[in-house]
């Protein structure tokens, strides 16, 4: 069986520079890796991405929802079952740090199995708004990013400082992700 970890934090922490220095890192070591994401590039996925901002968070909710059981069925389990150390940039604490009704996202995603490792990248979101280069989405709103932030740092994941550079960030995902071989 393989090793399912989750890199989590608002936008503009780090995730998807960190999810592929693991991944690359985790290659020159000899392990077996897939990256991913959510959302995924299913239907599903690429229909919430398309919706997001011109639907209400529960019907994204529901999307998210059907995108990650897509996701598990055709991408994750597949490769945890073949022995890969599977990377996935969001996963559902993402769901619930964002979502509006927190007890609600909870109970919907009850039924996903849990990473092995869950991994949030921390950064005040002042910086995290500074990181951003591209067009901001509604989910990248002061507003939004403190609340997803406070439930980020309230869940019982690993939390990392991610206020540094790449490197130094790196050092300390490679330092957890180390623990689990």
């Amino acid at each position: 069986m393989g090793i399912f970890i989750a890199i989590e934090g608002i936008d503009g922490s780090g995730k998807t520079t960190q999810a592929r220095m693991l991944a690359e890192w985790l290659q020159t070591i000899g392990k077996k890796v897939i990256l991913t994401k959510e959302p995924s590039s299913s239907f599903w996925g690429r229909f919430a991405r398309f919706l997001s901002g011109y639907t209400s968070s529960d019907i994204l909710q529901r999307l998210f929802a059907m995108d990650r059981t897509s996701h598990l069925k055709n991408v994750v389990s597949p490769a945890l079952h073949d022995g890969y150390v599977v990377i996935c940039d969001r996963y559902v604490l993402s769901a619930i740090a964002y979502s509006r009704d927190e007890r609600k996202a909870k109970l919907r995603n009850a039924r996903f199995p849990a990473p092995n490792l869950t991994i949030v990248l921390d950064v005040p979101v002042e910086a995290a708004l500074k990181r951003l280069k591209r067009k901001k989405s509604a989910f990248e709103k002061t507003g939004v990013l403190e609340r997803a932030r406070k439930k980020y740092l309230a869940s019982k994941a690993f939390i990392i400082d991610a206020k540094y550079g790449p490197e130094i960030v790196f050092g300390k995902v490679r330092a957890r992700v180390e623990r689990l071989f």
